[in-house]
Parts: structure tokens; C-alpha cells; sequence
């Protein structure tokens, strides 16, 4: 059996494929589990169920919110739909954490 451990917010941390009755000691202290497939990068556990979820993808001029924004490592918390403005011509990266139900991207953002 596969055996995915979460955290309490859905953040998928590990997988494990063992015995159903080992199962119950895949998870730490603090952490729970789920039978099923899923990996960290692209699944969540959807909490409501639980089930495990892919994870909702999204683009740079729609992102969810709220986020966090990093850019040149300095974080910006987000709540509304964001404009770019720059003080120097360049590309920039992007990174965006809209916690375990999206996908953690980046962005290249060219300012002229």
C-alpha cells in the first residue's frame, strides 16, 4: 500500500510504500496520513475529504490570492491582483507561494 503524510494544512511531505499495519508509524508527531499516490510537487490533501488533489495551476496576470510574491529575495504579501513597475530595465524572477492547493511556480518578468 502507498501511504502519502501530510501536514494540517494539506502540504503533502512524504510518501511511503509499506504494510497496511505499519502505516500508522509513517507519520511523525504532528503529521497525518492517507492511503493513495500523490507527490509533494503536484498534489495537495484536499483537507474537506481528505483526498489527495492535484494541485491548481495558474498564470503571472491571474494569480490566487492571497500569495506571496518573492522578487530578488524579499517577500510581498499579496491580496489583490498585482501590477509590475520596476525602477531598472532587466528580467526579473518571480517565485509565488499561494500555499498547498497551488502549484509553486516562478516567473520571468522582463521590465523595460
Amino acid at each position: 500500500m502507498n501511504v502519502i503524510v501530510y501536514l494540517p494544512s494539506g502540504e503533502i511531505v512524504s510518501s511511503h510504500s509499506c504494510l497496511p499495519q505499519i502505516a500508522p508509524w509513517c507519520a511523525e508527531e504532528g503529521e497525518l496520513w492517507i492511503e493513495g499516490e500523490g507527490g509533494d510537487l503536484t498534489h495537495y490533501v484536499d483537507l474537506a475529504g481528505p483526498t489527495i488533489t492535484p494541485k491548481a495551476d495558474y498564470t503571472l496576470a491571474a494569480l490566487p490570492l492571497p500569495c506571496t510574491l518573492t522578487i530578488e529575495g524579499i517577500d510581498y504579501p499579496v491580496t489583490e491582483q498585482p501590477t509590475f513597475a520596476f525602477n531598472y530595465p532587466g528580467t526579473y524572477t518571480i517565485e509565488v507561494d499561494a500555499g498547498p492547493a497551488y502549484l509553486a511556480k516562478s516567473f520571468d518578468y522582463v521590465a523595460n
